[in-house]
């Protein structure tokens, strides 16, 4: 099982914070190989003492181009809606315990954990679509289950947790950022960055009528909503688990990877 350690977590009560502890130091005595500290975790990714919302999204904008040797023969896959956010997820746990990954079994993996994520975000899609017929406070709980939505693959990876559990878990994490950051994550940003793009794509094709442009447009349009986005979702996971005062971040990778 998968297991994220946690310790003296902001708006995290004591009780979850033995909980999680107690759960690693259970798989020690079972043997169960843990991997990573977190001083050998890559700090050119993270500044752990303030990943603010900007910060996750120039770690998602440029991890393909910082991994590519370790992760290019994984590319077709990274294209896969839904199926690429628990591949993601596998490959940044690997990278950051400075692992190689190993393509057959990562896939392997990732096809066996892809029912599981895709049930847990199926449910929070037909909550979403749901909730968007309520006017005013829909939006707000809608947006709420598109942030939830986010978290399932990483549930599952570096939690082992699915289903109903994997569910409330997501819910869960949604709840602990009250300062937000989700909504600068998952729409503030995303927002400016496709308003920018759509101001660039119609001054060259209607000043300069390029033929080109709307291609390269519909190309970037796609690489943000599939691979990006899929990293986007397990970086944002990752810096409200870490938070600011983890000392020790732990994650099993099962032995055939």
């Amino acid at each position: 099982r998968c297991v994220c350690g946690y310790e003296n977590l902001t708006k995290v009560n004591d009780e979850q914070v033995s909980y999680f502890w107690a759960e690693i130091d259970e798989n020690k005595s079972r043997g169960i190989k843990t991997v990573g500290q977190y001083d050998s975790i890559r700090q050119t990714d993270y500044n752990v003492k303030d990943i603010n919302a900007l910060k996750i999204w120039v770690s998602a904008l440029l991890f393909h181009l910082r991994h590519f040797i370790q992760i290019f023969i994984f590319f077709p896959f990274l294209l896969i809606p839904v199926f690429n956010d628990g591949l993601h997820s596998l490959l940044i746990a690997q990278i950051y315990n400075n692992q190689k990954p190993k393509f057959f079994s990562t896939i392997r993996l990732a096809c066996k954990l892809f029912p599981s994520v895709l049930s847990m975000k199926f449910y929070f899609w037909i909550c979403a679509i749901i909730w968007g017929f309520v006017p005013v406070y829909g939006i707000i709980k809608g947006a709420r289950y598109r942030a939830c939505w986010a978290m399932a693959s990483n549930v599952a990876v570096f939690e082992g947790l699915t289903g109903v559990q994997g569910e409330r878990q997501c819910s869960d994490l949604i709840s602990m950022d009250s300062s937000g950051k989700t909504t600068r994550t998952f729409l503030t940003i995303p927002t400016l960055i496709y308003i920018f793009m759509t101001i660039i794509f119609v001054y060259f094709t209607d000043i300069h009528q390029f033929s080109f442009v709307p291609w390269v447009y519909l190309g970037v349009v796609l690489w943000l909503m599939i691979p990006v986005s899929s990293v986007l979702n397990t970086l944002y996971y990752l810096s409200l688990t870490r938070n600011l005062t983890l000392k020790n971040w732990y994650v099993h990778i099962p032995k055939k990877i």
